[in-house]
């Protein structure tokens, strides 16, 4: 709720392998909580990755 990042990641390949990758990485860190809002950019990736997660209910 106050906008801090959680993490990024820079790398050559955009894939939904390495979207879920760094979610899952993002999201096991034991200091932080569920995000309220993940902001992404328009990449297409990121949908199958969040659906992936929300499948195996690791996201709400």
């Amino acid at each position: 709720s106050l906008g801090n990042t959680i993490d990024f990641l820079l790398c050559a390949k955009r894939d939904a392998r390495s979207a879920e990758r760094f979610f899952r990485k993002a999201l096991k860190v034991a200091h932080s909580q569920l995000p309220r809002v993940i902001n992404v950019d328009k990449n297409a990736a990121y949908p199958i990755a969040v659906e992936e997660l929300k499948t195996e209910e690791i996201i709400a």
